[in-house]
Order: C-alpha cells, then sequence, then structure tokens
C-alpha cells in the first residue's frame, strides 16, 4: 500500500534542472484564458462552500454541473485532462468549466480515482469516475471518500469505500439518480458508465430544461461563493520587469508602479509603492497605518495582481527540513494558474493567499502556502490548525 500511496502522489515524469535537482514540468493550460477577465470559482472551493452552509442542491442543478464537467471533458481529449479533479478545475460565471494544468497531484489526494491510486493506467472511464465523485459531493455536501488519515483515505478509493451512499445522505433525491453517481464510482472501472457520453445519457433525464437548470445552479453556486474576478496576465513586455521585481530590483518595482499608474490602475500603484516602504519600517504605528491601507487595497487590486509582485516566504511545508525553508514566493516557478507557483525544493505545488483562513484551510491539508504581507496575522496562526510541524513565520 505504500508503494501505491508513492505512486499516487508522484505525478508527470520528472525533468533535471541546472542545479542537477529534480522538478515536475510546469503545468499548462488545457483551455487558454480570455484576454478579457472573467468571474471564477474553483470548483474545489465550491464543493467546500456547498459543505461549510449545508446548501443541498436539487437534483436538476446537481445534474447539469455533470454536462458542464463532461462539457469541459469532452471538449479536449486527450491523456492530460485524465482524472481531473476539482483543484484543477474553473467554474466560470459564463456557465463553462475550466481546466488549469495536466492530471497533476494537486489538492487533496480524496480526489484520486483507483487506478491513479494503484498506478494503473488513466483511461476515459477515469473521468467518468472523476465527474461522478464532484456529483457525489456536490450532492451530499461531502467527499465520497475522505476517511481519518490520507492513507486510509487511499485504500477506500481503491476499494471503493464511499463515506455513505447518496440514498441515504440525501433520501429526497431520486434513487435511480443515486444508482448513476453510485455506478461511476465503481472501482472496477469495467463495472462504470463505459464512457462519458454514456455518462452523459444517464444524467440527461434528471437535468430537465438544462439551460435553465444550469442557470438556477451558477446563480446559487456564486451566491454561495463571492465573485473572484481572475485579471489577464500582464502583457509580455512586462515580463522583464517583473522578473526585476522578483529578483528584488526595488527600483524596478517603483518604476512598474509608475508604468501603472500611467495605465489607469491606481490602486495596483499605490499597493506597490506602499508595499515598498513597508518592507523598510519596523513595528510601529505607522507601519500599522500602512498594512491597514494595504488591507484596504487588497480587496481593490484582486489576489492575481498580488501573487504576480508579492515576496512572502513560504510556510507550512510538509516536507520536515528541520529549518527554515529558504525559499520565497518570488524564487518559485510560475504555473497557468497565477496563485499557484512550483517549488523546485520539495517538488510540490504553492499556493498564495490574501485571507488567513483560506490558508488555513490549505495548510491543514498539508499544503505550502505563501501568505500576503498585508494578512493580519498572530503567533502560531497556521501551527494551531495543523497541531503540527508548520515551519516559521515570516
Amino acid at each position: 500500500m505504500r508503494e501505491a500511496f508513492n505512486l499516487a502522489i508522484g505525478g508527470a515524469p520528472r525533468r533535471v534542472n541546472s542545479r542537477g535537482a529534480t522538478q515536475a514540468p510546469a503545468p499548462t493550460a488545457m483551455e487558454p484564458l480570455d484576454a478579457a477577465p472573467a468571474s471564477m470559482v474553483r470548483l474545489e472551493r465550491l464543493l467546500s462552500a456547498l459543505q461549510k452552509k449545508e446548501a443541498l442542491l436539487p437534483v436538476e442543478e446537481v445534474a447539469s454541473l455533470g454536462v458542464l464537467l463532461l462539457d469541459a471533458l469532452e471538449g479536449s481529449r486527450g491523456e492530460h485532462l485524465r482524472n481531473a479533479n476539482p483543484f484543477s478545475l474553473l467554474l466560470t460565471r459564463a456557465g463553462t468549466i475550466r481546466v488549469l494544468g495536466p492530471s497533476q497531484r494537486t489538492g487533496p489526494l480524496r480526489w484520486l480515482t483507483p487506478e491513479g491510486v494503484e498506478g494503473r493506467p488513466l483511461t476515459e472511464r477515469s473521468d467518468v469516475f472523476s465527474v461522478c465523485s464532484v456529483l457525489f459531493a456536490a450532492a451530499t455536501t461531502r467527499a465520497p471518500f475522505a476517511a481519518s488519515s490520507e492513507l486510509s483515505t487511499l485504500v477506500a478509493i481503491r476499494d471503493g469505500t464511499t463515506v455513505g451512499t447518496v440514498e441515504t445522505l440525501r433520501p429526497d433525491l431520486p434513487a435511480s439518480f443515486a444508482q448513476v453517481v453510485h455506478r461511476g464510482l465503481e472501482a472496477v472501472p469495467e463495472r462504470r458508465h463505459e464512457s462519458l457520453k454514456a455518462l452523459r445519457a444517464a444524467l440527461e433525464p434528471w437535468t430537465g430544461v438544462l439551460e435553465v437548470a444550469r442557470e438556477a445552479f451558477l446563480q446559487r453556486a456564486f451566491e454561495l461563493v463571492p465573485l473572484r474576478t481572475v485579471t489577464p496576465p500582464p502583457p509580455s513586455d512586462d515580463a522583464g520587469m517583473l522578473e526585476a521585481i522578483a529578483r528584488g530590483d526595488e527600483s524596478s518595482r517603483l518604476v512598474y508602479a509608475d508604468l501603472l499608474e500611467e495605465r489607469g490602475l491606481g490602486p495596483h500603484a499605490r499597493w506597490l509603492r506602499l508595499e515598498s516602504r513597508v518592507q523598510t519600517m519596523t513595528t510601529g504605528p505607522e507601519r500599522n497605518a500602512a498594512l491597514n491601507e494595504l488591507r484596504d487595497l487588497r480587496q481593490l487590486v484582486g489576489r492575481e495582481f498580488l501573487a504576480t509582485i508579492a515576496r512572502p516566504a513560504l510556510e507550512g511545508c510538509p516536507v520536515r527540513f528541520g529549518f527554515r525553508c529558504p525559499m520565497t514566493w518570488a524564487e518559485l516557478t510560475p504555473t497557468s494558474d497565477p496563485v499557484v507557483r512550483h517549488c523546485s525544493g520539495c517538488d510540490s505545488p504553492v499556493t498564495f493567499f490574501d485571507t488567513l483562513r483560506e490558508a488555513q484551510e490549505a495548510a491543514a491539508l498539508g499544503q505550502c502556502v505563501a501568505i500576503d504581507l498585508s494578512v493580519e496575522r498572530h503567533e502560531g496562526d497556521l501551527e494551531a490548525i495543523r497541531g503540527g510541524f508548520m515551519g516559521q513565520l515570516s
């Protein structure tokens, strides 16, 4: 089982960097993001909101989510989409699902397939399993496989032992719909729906008028999870300046602030200048006032912008070095997701957060995080969540 566990978290083949260390290939976006900003939310965050608020979706809305997922998977077939999980899926307010990155081992292990746990080849029936895992969670507000430890979760996935049945967790839903979901969660691939097309046919009787059900689901989803505007990446001619900023060139940081102001992005320019000043301040009323202003600006500039110019230390690394992690967010390799970067030191993804609560939730799952400078902190705020070694505060 330990070998299966290692296979499950192994991910794609590694490449060797200039220092001789191995590192995972940087993920690429399977569906390019539009040039215009779009309102979207990570599907994992929506499922978490459903659970916390005990929001029960009607069968039509759950089925319409399934069709959205199938549209995304059927629209871009290929090995890179096998085993896509909610951590790699973005739900847009326009009614589509974007897939970020290949089938990397990102997020909680509870979203793996039995094939992924055992290191067997992934097929279209693996996609069927993944879609039905999301449908189970959306219908019952519980992930289908979530045991007391990662190892026992992997055993449950391998054996197809769910936390309960849809019928018992949601007795108000039609039993025949529950059967559709559970068939897709069979541990043996041959017992599942034979294809994504077959799963779509099994879901269609439950969507009602699909357009109406889809809009109702989207309306409910974005009421549960506030809209987050994902801004497009900076123009290519900004790349050199951003690289200089990442290297710690303070003059480039201030020049970039002037450039943003010329573009009409006053709050972004103000953020850069003020954050630059805060770095030189010691604890005191002036620094506290500056941090309070940064917190107000944070709502205006957005998490994705902050992630492009942030430089916090990393925290919560699951690899126990025995000393403070030497890496900073600015040194990590960017990925297709602006708030996720790859750390070559421990060969794992790191997520940037601009709220303490979300950072704590990720740290509790054993993930490495970077937290924005302006977030209000207190000693041990991550250790208290995991109850163990979490690295030192920046």
